[in-house]
């Protein structure tokens, strides 16, 4: 009897522990459940903060939202069959999905074609060039080199006037070529994301006649931080950055053309001796979208980010009226993705570096100056940009679960 009594005590024990355990599983289930509700509402606006929700007849769950760097923290509790019984914690973290932009050539021309301007020194596209026009050389043709493939859409069966330093056979040329689409970048997204969705906020009415923002040092980061030191990121009027300033860019910025904006409406001006470097240290690019001209003396430093491959910096211009972009290579380096959409891109070398790694895109792109080379680097045909594409996913590896 007394053994019998002992048994029937374990058995118990065993099969309510048992039902504990299933209670158990359940609460993670439930708290994951609310992880998916809370993603689901950032993606929609939302801050994915949700007060106690029941979840059918099992339980309820309630979430919770930290902002930990660019990234966001959810914290969801789920609960059998409320949360002074059983329940389970499950953390994640999540970040904005980033965007990728093909850029399959160093250099690419629209309809206005690539020109080798410069009829007494040799200019050198050091990497693979296509213009949906034809490609032009002002002085003698051994002083236009392409060392990488060639490929024109020319009005007419003519031949490609470079000269590669390696033997031609290394080389494609194509004339002839199948028109090519320019490369994609949802501009709405850009404005959308630098705006964080027309927050005030992140908008700045830029001050003065005609209406200027002018910085030294400054960070550009995406978000409403508005603390000392911190822009961002939709900037009405024209935007410069003067001498000696250090800028650290970590998202999209958008440079919008207001009335009464001179020389142009919406202009991106980088003058003296200006750095300007990603604010992240990952692959993740950012960059400027201007309504207006977009010029970049020759003193200005442009830099990748320091990781491998590096993250980018993108000045896109929407402008239409030339020179769009109007780029001058110096000593310092002007490594970055250069854009002019639906006009020039007119590129000039005075002295220093001869070589800078980069893409170089517009409708026409135009090159002059001594010795002057644009050549391509590692990631720059896929390069990533984050805070643009307003979708968040979980990030690998930041799932746990605790009482």
């Amino acid at each position: 009897m007394i053994l019998a009594t002992s048994l029937f005590s374990r058995v118990s024990i065993f099969v309510r522990s048992g039902a504990s355990g299933v209670q158990h599983e359940q609460a993670v289930a439930i708290a994951e459940a609310g992880v998916e509700k809370a993603v689901y509402d950032i993606n929609n606006g939302g801050t994915g903060a949700i007060g106690e929700t029941q979840l059918g007849t099992s339980g309820k769950f309630k979430t919770s939202v930290a902002l930990v760097g660019s990234d966001k923290k959810i914290t969801s509790t789920g609960c059998i069959p409320d949360c002074t019984k059983i329940k389970r914690t499950v953390k994640v973290t999540v970040t904005e999905e980033p965007i990728t932009v093909a850029f399959p050539y160093t250099v690419q021309a629209d309809t206005g074609g690539i020109k080798f301007t410069d009829s007494l020194n040799t200019n050198t596209i050091a990497g693979k060039a296509y213009s949906n026009y034809n490609i032009t050389c002002a002085g003698s043709t051994s002083l236009c080199k392409i060392n990488g493939d060639a490929h024109m859409n020319a009005p007419s069966p003519v031949p490609i006037p470079v000269t590669p330093v390696n033997p031609p056979s290394t080389y494609q040329r194509e004339v002839g070529a199948s028109p090519q689409p320019m490369p994609a970048i949802i501009e709405n997204d850009w404005i959308k994301a630098a705006s964080c969705n027309n927050n005030p906020l992140c908008i700045q009415n830029c001050p003065g006649t005609p209406p200027t923002c002018t910085f030294g040092s400054t960070n550009l980061k995406p978000g409403t931080d508005t603390s000392p030191g911190n822009h961002c990121c939709q900037f009405n009027g024209n935007l410069r950055f003067i001498v000696g300033g250090t800028i650290k860019i970590q998202g999209p910025v958008y440079v919008k053309s207001v009335s009464g904006a001179n020389p142009a409406p919406g202009s991106l001006t980088l003058s003296g001796t200006v750095g300007i470097t990603p604010q992240t240290l990952t692959s993740c690019g950012a960059g400027f979208l201007a309504d207006g001209p977009i010029i970049i003396d020759s003193g200005v430093t442009v830099s990748g980010s320091l990781d491998n491959p590096p993250g980018y910096i993108l000045f896109e211009s929407t402008y239409s009226t030339n020179p769009v972009i109007t780029l001058g290579l110096g000593v310092p380096a002007k490594n970055g993705i250069y854009y002019a959409k639906n006009g020039s891109l007119s590129i000039a070398r005075l002295t220093g570096f001869a070589t800078t790694q980069g893409v170089f895109v517009g409708k026409t792109v135009s090159l002059s100056g001594p010795g002057l080379a644009l050549a391509s680097g590692p990631g720059l045909e896929n390069p990533q940009f984050c805070s643009v594409s307003n979708k968040w996913i979980i990030k690998r590896g930041t799932y746990k679960i605790s009482l």
